[in-house]
């Protein structure tokens, strides 16, 4: 999250799946392989990802992708962590938690929510 290797993508309610076009853009893409090494075999993978398979020669075929209009800067986090390592005093049980927990938000797919009331009963 500090020093990612692209640009942050940021998906629009309109940005929707397509064939492949044969050129790799920054996205996501659906990826068909039976690789283990870096893959977790056919699943959805970033570009980051797929520019290192193909600079390790990984057999893999992609399908579709999936190309955001718009995207965030590089250094999007790098503040947010720098305050996050000041305040924490550079105490990694600290640090490590908080990061943590923003890397866990950025990657959570499903919320809940829920009414509640609270009353003096």
């Amino acid at each position: 999250m500090y020093e990612p290797f692209e640009e942050w993508i940021r998906f629009d309610f309109n940005d929707v799946w397509e064939e492949y076009d044969g050129k790799l853009k920054l996205g996501l893409y659906f990826v068909q392989t039976k690789d283990t090494t870096l893959f977790r075999k056919t699943d959805i993978y970033s570009s980051a990802t797929i520019q290192k398979a193909r600079a390790g020669h990984i057999k893999h075929r992609i399908v579709r992708q999936l190309i955001p209009k718009y995207t965030e800067a590089k250094s999007m986090f790098k503040l947010v962590i720098d305050k996050i390592l000041e305040y924490s005093k550079n105490d990694s049980k600290i640090y490590k938690l908080m990061n943590n927990m923003l890397s866990g938000m950025l990657a959570k797919t499903k919320t809940t929510t829920g009414k509640y009331q609270i009353n003096s009963d």
